[in-house]
């Protein structure tokens, strides 16, 4: 690294930074006229944009419990709006939850963030191979949601493939699943929390190379030594997800999501011709 001398800085501006302990240091840019800040996204916005990912993960996670419940006699047009309301219910759910402040401050707890992201991911791997994994995972949590709605359907006298029973199933269904999946990002965080180092982004270190700005004097400056780069550090940036274009944004994850379903259909293609019959 090449440290410039103290003539070639340029002048600090006038307004004083926060003291080391001061609260907002941690989460704010230092003031400068040569970068400004992407104003913060609101939330109804953030909520619709995880809502389209959410949409996209619980279609793909739900598929074996779909097929299940299709082959059990939830094959009428009721029971399909029943099912396509409860996953919707599930997305709209977590949208709202992941985009609440609560929520994205604890993903900055040391391996919560990642162990968030092997449960869903995991989920989604599980599902792309319908047959024998997806299956395994919801067939017993399948049983008793058949059951239990069975058990409704007698006692409230209602069709057991109706649209009240089958949404019902949907959403009971919904929660076992998500037990699983909970069950899986706690033992990844317990996996890494003994046997792995937690290493944070500080939010002082620069946007562009990742260099810690809060223990140089070009923080005042905005000027990374490292890189050179002016963007700043990271402070209370956006994620990726929040900050992007709304057309980029839909188009990724439209294409993520052709991609996965392409490969399902691949892999189910697979199945048929290898056993004589779809799962």
């Amino acid at each position: 690294m090449i440290e410039s001398s103290p003539a070639s800085r340029v002048n600090p501006p006038t307004t004083p930074l926060p003291e080391k302990g001061d609260l907002g240091s941690a989460t704010m840019a230092p003031p400068s006229a040569d970068f400004e800040r992407r104003p913060e996204t609101g939330w109804p916005k953030m909520v619709f944009r995880r809502l389209v990912i959410w949409l996209a993960i619980a279609t793909v996670s739900s598929a074996p419990s779909f097929f299940l419940a299709v082959i059990s006699g939830h094959n009428t047009t009721s029971a399909y709006l029943a099912m396509t309301i409860g996953i919707f219910c599930f997305a709209l759910l977590l949208a709202v939850i992941s985009a609440s402040k609560v929520f994205r401050m604890r993903l900055e707890r040391p391996f919560v963030r990642r162990s968030v992201q092997i449960g869903f991911g995991l989920r989604v791997l599980a599902s792309l191979v319908v047959f024998p994994i997806g299956f395994i995972l919801d067939m017993m949590p399948g049983i008793v949601t058949v059951q239990i709605g069975e058990f409704a359907s007698m006692v409230s006298e209602l069709p057991p493939q109706g649209f009240v029973i089958t949404l019902f199933e949907t959403l009971l269904q919904g929660c076992f699943l998500n037990v699983e999946i909970l069950l899986i990002v706690g033992a990844a965080w317990l996996f890494q929390s003994a046997f792995m180092t937690w290493r944070p982004r500080s939010p002082q270190s620069c946007s562009k190379c990742g260099y810690d700005l809060g223990h140089s004097s070009h923080l005042s400056n905005d000027i990374c030594p490292e890189c050179g780069s002016n963007a700043g550090p990271i402070g209370a940036r956006a994620e990726w997800i929040d900050r992007v274009g709304l057309g980029r944004f839909l188009l990724t994850v439209a294409a993520a999501f052709i991609a996965t379903a392409v490969v399902q259909a691949g892999i189910t293609a697979i199945f048929g011709l290898l056993f004589g019959e779809f799962p």
